[in-house]
């Protein structure tokens, strides 16, 4: 039975929940404004790792291993949609937020750049540029309407080069399977693979078909360039195979992966790095682990090491300035590099008709790489005129075969150098699921989007 006095107590407790109650339901109003003030993607997006995060704080924190389970648990906080002040005594509160939605433990981040500074190549990430003072960074720059704004802007300005190597990627690889040059087979060149965007959620993913018909879906090896044709192997070193993907993935971010991917990691993580390491969102087509990658042997312990470094980092250190100087100044000269030393290989030895193409091909991803991104359209135009020119009477075996390989690519390109124009100019039949797809996970609002050009003439083509 209850005391005395413990009645009055229990009343005085009831009253109390009634007023905590209260509360959380005019919180709950004010969350439910601010969640559609969010565009819908991002907010199912945020809304799914939240509960991702929760899940997962919980059954870590649980484990025998207290110390690294309290470390993740402290990562993973959910955020706080109300908007509340940080409580000064409390050390956790006042540490940078995340884009996972979590807090970031300061020593996290720490011993993420550390680790990374014994990897060569990795400085581009360790000496990055600081952000300017209130710069948005982490969660407050990669939620924000200013960062899809900055993409959007980033998009029209480099939409001329991107759907111009796009367009001339793609005739390329359907005239080196036309002339059945080596390693290549007649058959769709514009393919989808799905792959993970999280551990529980699948993301097609658009590719140029650079190898032939019937080789298995897996993670790139060391020997998967030499199972290419001579189109197929220069777009897979400048990347260009992956450029459809910029109809709808962030320029910058973490890459979708394949289940076979996932599986690799576990070789290299601990169980609560494998946590942290699922709970990232991977919708990006440039991740921070390139160009690192490059310089490490496919699949090896350290490329996959460094692949978690620069994911888990990326959410931390994301801001305008970093992603601005990653594009510009990180990317885009190590292509121009790669791209002057590729050209440099061909110099000094006798060139078969297919080492002539080649050379052709990566001479005019080159000019183009080199050029302003407004200058694309007319590099390549310049590119088939000037070869189609030459005469023919005096050429020698290679050099025809060379020829008439320029003179499919104009052919099939018909003029035509924007990538939506092109596709509707040949009217693939795998066309208008990709326009489906770039409209439907595009990251931006349908009416801000249709004023990029990449987009503007690929949204015509979906259903």
């Amino acid at each position: 039975m209850a005391g005395p006095g413990e009645g009055a107590i229990t009343a005085e407790m009831l009253q109390a929940a009634e007023r905590i109650a209260d509360a959380i339901v005019s919180k709950a109003a004010q969350i439910s404004k601010i969640h559609h003030e969010f565009p819908y993607e991002i907010r199912n997006t945020l809304d799914r790792i939240r509960r991702e995060d929760q899940r997962l704080g919980a059954k870590v924190y649980n484990r025998v291993d207290g110390t690294a389970a309290e470390s993740l648990h402290a990562e993973s906080r959910p955020i706080d949609w109300g908007g509340g002040a940080a409580r000064a005594e409390d050390p956790a509160a006042q540490a940078p937020t995340d884009a996972l939605g979590g807090m970031v433990s300061n020593q996290h981040a720490t011993d993420i750049e550390a680790e990374l500074r014994r990897y060569p190549g990795s400085e581009y990430i360790t000496r990055r540029p600081k952000p300017a003072p209130g710069e948005p960074v982490g969660a407050a720059w990669t939620d924000s309407p200013q960062h899809h704004a900055w993409e959007r802007d980033w998009l029209t300005e480099n939409s001329p080069r991107i759907s111009s190597l796009s367009t001339l990627t793609l005739a390329s690889l359907e005239a080196e399977a036309a002339l059945r040059l080596s390693n290549t087979t007649l058959g769709p060149h514009l393919l989808i693979q799905p792959r993970s965007r999280l551990a529980s959620e699948i993301l097609p993913i658009w590719k140029f078909r650079t190898l032939p018909i019937g080789e298995p879906i897996r993670p790139s090896g060391i020997d998967t360039g030499s199972r290419a044709g001579p189109i197929g192997r220069i777009a897979r070193h400048f990347s260009l195979d992956e450029f459809p993907q910029f109809g709808y993935l962030a320029p910058v971010g973490a890459r979708p992966l394949l289940d076979a991917d996932r599986e690799l990691m576990r070789q290299v993580l601990s169980p609560v790095e494998l946590e942290r390491f699922n709970q990232i969102p991977r919708d990006g087509l440039y991740t921070s682990h390139y160009p690192l990658c490059r310089g490490q042997q496919n699949q090896s312990p350290e490329f996959l090491r460094t692949r978690y470094l620069a994911d888990v980092s990326l959410p931390e250190i994301g801001s305008r300035t970093f992603h601005q100087y990653f594009l510009d100044d990180v990317v885009a000269q190590y292509q121009r590099r790669e791209a002057h030393q590729l050209l440099n290989s061909y110099i000094g030895r006798d060139l078969s008709a297919e080492d002539r193409i080649s050379r052709w091909f990566a001479t005019t991803v080159t000019t183009t790489l080199d050029a302003a991104p407004s200058e694309a359209p007319r590099i390549v135009h310049e590119a088939l005129q000037s070869q189609l020119q030459r005469d023919t009477a005096l050429m020698s075996p290679e050099d025809r075969e060379f020829q008439a390989f320029v003179a499919k690519v104009d052919q099939l390109m018909a003029g035509h150098t924007d990538f939506g124009t092109y596709l509707q100019h040949r009217r693939l039949p795998e066309m208008r699921a990709y326009a489906d797809d770039v409209v439907s996970h595009n990251r931006h609002p349908y009416s801000d989007a249709k004023q990029v050009p990449l987009f503007t003439t690929i949204f015509k083509l979906a259903s």
